[in-house]
């Protein structure tokens, strides 16, 4: 017998998946209880060394675990034919950083999946040129007359340092590693055409025009601390709004979709290693970064940028124990090029509601800043019901109704759930103390089961990067309709959202180990940094020089300072800033709650409760 532990591998479609010749290969018939035959659908080339670092050249030799074949390979990212492959024959010598990709192609001219194992000389790494073979050298926008000078180079002024140049290395080393291995057109072919078109080059317009296209890739992932690892083709687009344009920024964000179209239609991989997180999915968002990092078109920006104010976002909501995206940070190499330090989060679609919360994907409703009309997966009724309603909450009848429940409390089931109360008010109250700045007209995204109706929408945190900038930003703010901040606008005059939100403030903001208290806030800051500290060394020497190209941008010299005065002055300030908000807007009481001298839990022996007030009369029920 054989299991597979932890998780179940990636399959594809109509094939059978199993062991034969000690390796596992698909099969285009299954034998259940019988052994495993070979038949004609040809296995994928094994590789004699595997994917990770090296530091000294050495031979790979490819061959076929069983059936008939020939092996095509490729040492630049072109995905493998019988014309764009070299016919294998004897090992191949690897030299240097390469991304080496195979196919087997057999007598029937059927071919197996495409495997690609990225081999990374370090060394070579820290000194990627100006103009590597392939690529071009300038990057043409497609809605611009002009082009940008391409950036592939690592900056010297960083790499041979003499603070980062024993660093450089071993942080490369630090982080997980992706690679995205395609043809170099796919990426950069200067012809604006769907199929054949470039898509970090034609972007197009954010929001309006933007272009949508995609294309095939292999995606490597592997943990040089763990050992971890998983090789998958899919589907590669950009990712992005405003990102997109290289004039604004020439670091473009990626999304990884996984469908049948391309490969397995799942990935199955516990890649962000946290209890409650998922091991599949259906996409993955690989975050660039943009406003507040060093490859933005604006020096007040590039200076103090910190690269984790956007997973600070998401790690509080779920330390909130509110749902939101889990994300971890990797080295992005696209072939044989570093191309610096990204964040894999999930993506908020329907697939991620099916994951945490159960059903069907096709069940949810998933709208999106500027979806007016045409939502992310779903429909647009039950939002559309939600903003007409929300309008009303000022009686108690219609707060209830709008939780689908009468006026005292109980459910009607005649009336949608339209909002999850406590969701929504932790979600802004993240917002609030990090003085999103680039909210909440963009950046934000709601979910919703429109069949069973157990819960109302709930609200996810999503690129806050434009945050902690300045300690006195007050995002508490009267707001644009159908926005966040307008619902608190109509919200707010309702008594028992009222006494509900002091609730929460009080819980998160006030009370020991309350997740948005100053101990509780750097604790998560500085988690963060230390995942990345000395992995913005690559970072620095990959963009940082690209906008300033005078002056790089440094770990010393600018992310460090920044990362102290976040944790030394606005950390151990902030909750008392936003506490002071709330108050000026009257969302919290200026009266203090009362102070109870123990807190609830399992109690062993009986106790007197002790309450105490800074002012008024307490009231109390049991």
């Amino acid at each position: 017998s054989h299991s597979y532990a932890p998780i179940f591998p990636a399959q594809q479609q109509d094939a059978s998946y199993g062991l034969f010749q000690g390796q596992y290969v698909y099969f285009a018939t299954s034998t259940p209880g019988q052994e495993n035959v070979a038949s004609n659908l040809p296995f994928a080339p094994i590789f004699s060394h595997k994917r990770g670092f090296y530091d000294a050249p050495f031979q790979v030799a490819l061959t076929i675990p069983g059936g008939d074949g020939k092996i095509y390979y490729t040492t630049n990212g072109t995905r493998p034919t019988k014309t764009t492959g070299t016919l294998y024959s004897n090992p191949i010598n690897i030299t240097t950083t390469t991304p080496l990709s195979a196919v087997v192609i057999n007598s029937s001219n059927i071919s197996s999946s495409v495997v690609s194992n990225t081999y990374i000389f370090p060394n070579d790494v820290i000194n990627q040129t100006k103009t590597p073979a392939g690529y071009p050298t300038d990057w043409k926008e497609s809605d611009a007359t002009s082009s940008i000078t391409a950036d592939y180079e690592m900056d010297s002024r960083v790499t041979k340092a003499t603070e980062y140049k024993d660093k450089i290395i071993p942080a490369l080393k630090l982080l997980p590693t992706v690679n995205i291995v395609t043809d170099i057109g796919n990426l950069f072919s200067n012809v604006d055409n769907t199929t054949t078109g470039g898509i970090y080059i034609f972007t197009g317009l954010p929001h309006t025009e933007s272009k949508v296209w995609e294309r095939p890739t292999s995606v490597e992932y592997f943990n040089p601390n763990t050992g971890q690892e998983f090789q998958i083709n899919c589907r590669l687009k950009l990712h992005g709004g405003n990102s997109r344009r290289p004039t604004n920024s020439p670091k473009h964000g990626f999304e990884l979709g996984f469908v049948s179209t391309y490969g397995p239609s799942k990935l199955n991989f516990d890649i962000f290693n946290e209890k409650k997180s998922t091991k599949e999915f259906n996409s993955l968002v690989l975050r660039a970064g943009y406003n507040y990092t060093w490859a933005k078109n604006a020096v007040a920006q590039q200076t103090p940028a910190q690269y984790i104010q956007d997973s600070w976002a998401k790690t509080t909501q779920l330390d909130m124990e509110q749902p939101a995206a889990h994300e971890t940070f990797v080295h992005l190499y696209l072939n044989n090029l570093y191309w610096g330090v990204y964040n894999i989060s999930e993506e908020i679609n329907n697939d991620f509601m099916e994951s945490y919360f159960g059903d069907l994907e096709d069940n949810y409703d998933v709208v999106k800043e500027k979806e007016t009309t045409t939502p992310s997966d779903g429909t647009m009724v039950a939002w559309n019901a939600f903003k007409s309603q929300i309008t009303g909450v000022e009686t108690n009848t219609n707060y209830q109704k709008i939780q689908g429940k009468n006026a005292d409390g109980s459910v009607n089931t005649a009336y949608s759930n339209l909002l999850d109360v406590d969701n929504y008010i932790d979600y802004m109250l993240v917002n609030y103390y990090i003085g999103n700045g680039d909210w909440d007209a963009n950046n934000w995204a709601v979910g919703r089961n429109r069949v069973t109706n157990n819960s109302g929408f709930r609200f996810f945190c999503w690129d806050a990067e434009t945050s902690m900038v300045a300690l006195a930003d007050n995002k508490i703010i009267t707001g644009t309709a159908g926005n966040p901040t307008a619902f608190m606008q109509y919200l707010k005059k309702n008594a028992d959202f009222k006494v509900r939100i002091a609730d929460r403030i009080k819980k998160h903001l006030l009370d020991a180990g309350g997740a948005l208290t100053p101990a509780k806030n750097i604790e998560r800051y500085q988690k963060l940094a230390n995942e990345i500290e000395q992995s913005m060394i690559c970072e620095s020497a990959r963009w940082s020089d690209w906008y300033a190209p005078y002056n790089p941008f440094t770990l010393n010299g600018h992310w460090i300072p920044r990362k102290n005065d976040l944790i030394n002055n606005y950390f151990p300030q902030r909750t008392d800033v936003l506490l002071a908000q709330l108050k000026t807007a009257s969302l919290y009481p200026s009266i203090n709650a009362p102070t109870f001298t123990h807190y609830g839990g399992t109690i062993n022996s009986p106790i007197d409760l002790g309450m105490s007030a800074t002012s008024g009369t307490i009231y109390y029920t049991i």
